[in-house]
């Protein structure tokens, strides 16, 4: 099979360095384009209409996601198992990179960092970043009970 045309979008500091480590265990050729994280929404509208990072040129194909972009290099380079050996393995991977991304990142992480997404009251944001902060205590606090210590 041809080497694909890989293209990742990313922000230093941001989840889009997850894509870079998965490729570069993966064994797969890309370059990178670095986005600033303030701009993100003009900077390459182009490219994802979203607005947000990562983003995989694939060829001639765009993946938005940072599950989808994980399924895509998985499938680029399934010798690698980068999403496990086994259909077990492969769901338990699914369930965490759910929650990761879902309650961790989009409820958890997001309105931390960025409160003024959450809120048009800016005497709101101290309220946002409170609840935020709880979330990633609890949420923290499940990780470390449910992966193992070698993991």
């Amino acid at each position: 099979m041809a080497q694909p045309s890989l293209t990742l979008y990313m922000a230093p500091g941001a989840c889009s360095i997850i894509p870079q480590i998965l490729l570069q265990q993966a064994g797969l050729s890309y370059k990178t384009i670095g986005v600033s994280v303030k701009s993100q929404g003009q900077q390459f509208s182009s490219e994802n209409p979203k607005g947000q990072v990562p983003v995989l040129i694939w060829n001639d194909e765009v993946v938005t996601e940072l599950p989808a972009i994980a399924h895509t290099i998985n499938h680029l380079a399934p010798e690698a198992k980068i999403l496990g050996g086994s259909p077990l393995v492969f769901i338990r991977v699914c369930e965490w990179m759910s929650f990761l991304s879902g309650s961790i990142h989009a409820q958890a992480w997001g309105p931390y960092i960025r409160p003024f997404r959450f809120t048009d009251e800016p005497a709101v944001e101290a309220g946002v970043r409170r609840k935020a902060e709880q979330l990633l205590r609890e949420r923290a606090a499940l990780l470390e009970e449910k992966l193992p210590a070698d993991a």
